[in-house]
């Protein structure tokens, strides 16, 4: 068995500073927001719905709104990062299916010189934090163009969310 070399402990490296970013991200978050959740309510007029929404960061989508191409962030009114998770997943899937059908190893397919799949990887990554940061915001602007009005909410908590969130 060969030993690890210093090119194989940068190419995992390489790959794995997203992941241990995301989780160490996720762990700080986890303290950071857990006493500062409040929700915003809003409610459909036609469908007697009421929808709660949490202010500030999405730990759900930063993890999952990349997954099954992306259909997460389209159920959530996310169509711009919606769009490009399916854009990265079919990139990625043509990028690796010749290595399965050919038989290759796909340690030649990770390398440092693939500069596409690195790419694609990490802007997977950094589209995943963006909707993480920003998609309870996106998802209020979603809904509140679908007819959802706020409900049961502080005055003052609606007018910060419409001077910080443009809304």
């Amino acid at each position: 068995m060969d030993s690890l070399q210093f090119s194989d402990l940068l190419r995992i490296l390489i790959w794995m500073i997203p992941i241990l970013f995301t989780v160490l991200y996720s762990i700080a978050g986890f303290f950071i927001y857990r006493k500062k959740r409040f929700y915003v309510y809003l409610k459909n007029q036609k469908k007697n719905q009421i929808e709660g929404v949490k202010i500030g960061y999405n730990f759900f989508l930063l993890w999952f709104s990349g997954l099954f191409f992306g259909i997460i962030s389209y159920l959530r009114g996310i169509t711009k990062y919606g769009i490009y998770f399916t854009t990265i997943s079919i990139a990625i899937i043509l990028l690796i299916i010749p290595y399965y059908f050919n038989f290759m190893q796909i340690r030649d397919l990770v390398t440092s010189e693939n500069f596409v799949l690195i790419f694609l990887y990490y802007f997977y990554w950094y589209c995943s934090y963006i909707c993480g940061k920003h998609g309870n915001k996106l998802y209020i602007k979603y809904l509140l163009s679908k007819g959802y009005e706020f409900a049961n909410t502080d005055p003052e908590v609606i007018r910060i969310l419409k001077e910080k969130w443009n809304i």
